[in-house]
């Protein structure tokens, strides 16, 4: 009597660690890229040395769930031109409401190299766009292994050619 209800107290056990397995394997069928998208507002300078530069950066992250995104810290880099420029990370913790957006500064870090690829860089394209993209992740409390953004965009910085009659 007793071994059978070990018996079935196991047999309990596994088909609810069976079905809580299917459970969180189905919530993971939705791509957590497409919960929140991550646009890149602002860049500035904030100081340059020999061998370091540092921008601030302001983002918008937006929240696509229905449910509060409780961001615990990010990563991120910056490539320009399709060369890495900066990277950086922050442990700004911020709250967004559902279907809603939100604001956040972070840092970047840029080195004397990253800074030289991006003046060959610039006399290479001369008068075509100039190419960003903001990738890393963003950390929230219930995501282990964070969830990915990406953004890339354009920015002409081509002078405005003037017509001559």
């Amino acid at each position: 009597m007793i071994t059978r209800l070990k018996s079935t107290r196991i047999q309990t056990i596994t088909l609810l660690l069976i079905v809580a397995f299917l459970l969180n394997a189905c919530a993971g069928l939705h791509p957590k890229e497409y919960l929140i998208r991550v646009n890149l507002s602002n860049l500035k300078l904030l100081e340059s040395t020999l061998f370091e530069q540092r921008f601030e950066a302001t983002i918008r992250i937006q929240n696509r769930s229905q449910s509060e995104l409780h961001i615990k810290g990010l990563s991120y880099d910056l490539s320009l031109n399709d060369k890495d420029f900066a990277s950086g990370v922050s442990d700004k913790k911020s709250i967004i409401a559902p279907l809603s957006e939100g604001v956040i500064s972070i840092n970047l870090t840029s080195t004397l190299f990253g800074l030289i690829r991006q003046v060959n860089s610039i006399q290479e394209i001369q008068n075509k766009p100039f190419k960003y993209d903001l990738y890393g992740s963003v950390y929230t409390d219930n995501d282990l292994f964070g969830v990915s953004f990406s953004e890339s965009g354009e920015i002409d910085l081509s002078l405005p050619s003037r017509n001559r009659e």
